[in-house]
């Protein structure tokens, strides 16, 4: 469900729950409202035929009486039908209704305002006596007129529900306008949302008038745009490891021609000859350089092995593998001098084959990119951080240039943020300094 339908049908079942509430309180209200207009109104009727009684002229014809032909002066009471009865109980006149026939309220709702007029006091007898034998002559009785307050009440109601749905529309056509107008920029972060869960990270936003919108706009363009070098890189990655395998094939492919095939032909040259010498010695000569040819291919296939795996960290340990990769690789550096501190005891297994690549790849860096006469690898860890650091002079003019956009770096990056960690790259002078951290918490 949408946002703007959600809260239209939310809108509208607080609306509907509040004039519920207010119909419910108005009911008991408009009830004792009309009980206390009723009874004082009749009251009022009751005082008022009372005085003109106590001030008429001597007659027994009610008929031509004068406040009798005054009656309908009582129509004002709009609660009350008053009606004059002669001494035998026959109606002489009453006042009358003037109710709008046209607008009847329907039974129901006249049931939930109905009383009964014996039990509320509704009805009340003023006697009318002979002034001078005090015999009853007839009386006038005074009844609560319900169909004026049921129809009037009914007018009000009417009038209520006119103002409730005139009010419920335009909020309805208020909210739909102004979510209309606001859901746009929030349609186009949803759409920029889907672009980047797709892969797409060249959706740019425009600015967004609305104040909290333009600040997640502003940082979405930001992830945005980090996301998309990200993913630049890692495609770069990508197709420098697929170029890195091809060479491999390369290399291996060039190691056993130029190794384990000429060495293999050698033997078979050898055992041949083996097979012709006539004498014991000659034998034992052609079997000693089979021996030691066999050796030379172990060797070579254990070169191999060492080039493409990493084996040797489980049959040397972590601590002898990157002392013997970091040996190999200073014999083809011309070193005046040299800084380890490698405690890697202290380093977590989780670390061993990451930070073994990450020694390979800045080393491998050193050799294309810099002349040095100072290498200095430190491998250690403070309170929060196991840290690594490689540092050496001799800088090229070339690496310089490249030191954010090299695909080596990028690959020890990529290592270094599955574990969260930092890789701090400093560049200047003739120095070249990458340090790593890696946070111990995230390999607890």
């Amino acid at each position: 469900m949408s946002l703007k339908r959600k809260l239209i049908i939310n809108l509208n079942i607080i609306i509907l729950i509040g004039v519920l509430f207010i119909i419910f309180l108005g009911y008991f209200k408009a009830r004792d409202n009309i009980r206390e207009d009723i009874n004082s109104s009749i009251d009022l009727a009751e005082f008022a035929i009372g005085s003109r009684l106590s001030n008429r002229p001597n007659s027994d014809n009610l008929t031509q009486s004068k406040f009798v032909q005054d009656l309908n002066n009582l129509k004002k009471l709009h609660h009350l039908k008053i009606e004059l009865l002669d001494a035998e109980g026959k109606l002489i006149s009453e006042t009358s209704d003037k109710l709008n026939t046209k607008i009847q309220p329907p039974l129901w709702f006249k049931r939930l305002f109905d009383y009964d007029d014996h039990e509320e006091n509704f009805i009340r007898i003023v006697n009318i006596h002979n002034q001078d034998r005090n015999i009853p002559i007839g009386a006038f009785v005074i009844k609560s007129n319900l169909d004026y307050d049921h129809q009037t009440k009914w007018v009000e109601f009417l009038g209520f529900l006119e103002v409730f749905i005139f009010t419920t529309m335009f909020l309805n056509l208020s909210i739909l306008i102004i979510f209309t107008q606001t859901l746009v920029p929030i349609n186009n972060i949803i759409n920029a949302l889907t672009a980047m869960s797709q892969g797409r990270f060249n959706v740019a936003l425009k600015k967004i008038p609305i104040s909290e919108l333009e600040t997640i706009r502003f940082h979405l363009n930001k992830v945005m745009k980090k996301l998309k070098l990200n993913d630049q890189a890692i495609s770069k990655l990508n197709q420098e490891i697929l170029d890195v395998q091809e060479r491999e094939k390369i290399m291996i492919s060039h190691d056993l021609h130029d190794h384990l095939a000429q060495d293999l032909a050698s033997i078979q040259v050898q055992s041949r000859a083996g097979q012709l010498s006539k004498t014991s010695a000659q034998k034992n000569k052609v079997f000693d350089q089979v021996i030691q040819i066999s050796q030379s291919i172990n060797e070579s296939i254990r070169e191999i092995i060492k080039k493409m795996n990493l084996s040797m960290i489980d049959e040397l340990g972590f601590q002898e593998a990157l002392e013997d990769l970091i040996k190999q690789s200073f014999t083809q550096l011309k070193l005046k001098k040299t800084d380890l501190n490698l405690k890697c005891s202290i380093i977590p297994k989780k670390l061993h084959t990451d930070f073994y690549r990450i020694t390979q790849e800045t080393l491998t860096n050193i050799k294309k990119h810099a002349s040095p006469s100072l290498v200095k690898i430190h491998i250690f860890a403070d309170r929060n951080y196991f840290l690594f650091l490689v540092e050496n002079d001799g800088m090229l003019n070339k690496f310089k240039s490249n030191t954010n956009n090299g695909i080596g770096l990028l690959g020890i990056q990529q290592r270094v943020k599955k574990y969260n960690g930092i890789v701090e790259i400093k560049s200047q002078k003739n120095t070249f300094r990458i340090k790593i951290k890696v946070p111990k918490k995230n390999l607890a």
